[in-house]
């Protein structure tokens, strides 16, 4: 076996249901503070672009926002996510925010983190990246023995070869 084969196995094989279940533990936290949790209306003071690589699709964005309590108390957070989860906002736009009140040191924009969908297509890539892993190994690894071939010819058989004209 050659060391891509193993890496890439070790890759398809551990390293993606581990971001699966990942990311299926950061879904659901963030649906049951959405459920479960407290809410309020949010303003937002700043939103800050982190360009990645060439794609628009690597860019991040952290999004600032200030927010109250039913007491009165001003709360100051922040929220990292995909810049094109938050493409429509700007300072002083309002959004929703969920959050627990017994921990106050975290709260969630409405829409933000994985979404449902968003979580559905991660998981079904996740799957299919799975299966095509499987699909290399058991090819590769279990490659079916070879069949009988064809028998020696018999001594009667047997053609001297021909050297020259």
């Amino acid at each position: 076996m050659n060391v891509q084969f193993v890496l890439f196995e070790l890759f398809t094989l551990v390293v993606t249901p581990l971001l699966l279940l990942w990311a299926r533990h950061t879904y659901q936290h963030h649906s049951r503070l959405r459920r479960k949790g407290m809410h309020a209306r949010a303003t937002i003071t700043e939103k800050v672009i982190h360009h990645g690589g060439g794609s628009r699709n690597s860019s991040t964005c952290t999004l600032h926002y200030v927010f109250s309590l039913p007491d009165g108390t001003e709360l100051h957070h922040s929220y990292e996510d995909h810049a094109t989860t938050w493409f429509g906002l700007s300072k002083g736009s309002e959004v929703d925010v969920a959050y627990w009140p017994n921990d106050l040191s975290w709260s969630l924009p409405e829409g933000g983190g994985v979404s449902g969908p968003l979580f559905s297509a991660y998981s079904a890539l996740a799957v299919i990246v799975f299966c095509a892993g499987l699909y290399v190994l058991v090819d590769r690894v279990w490659e079916p023995e070879p069949g009988p071939s064809e028998p020696p010819p018999a001594e009667s058989q047997m053609r001297p070869l021909r050297r020259g004209p």
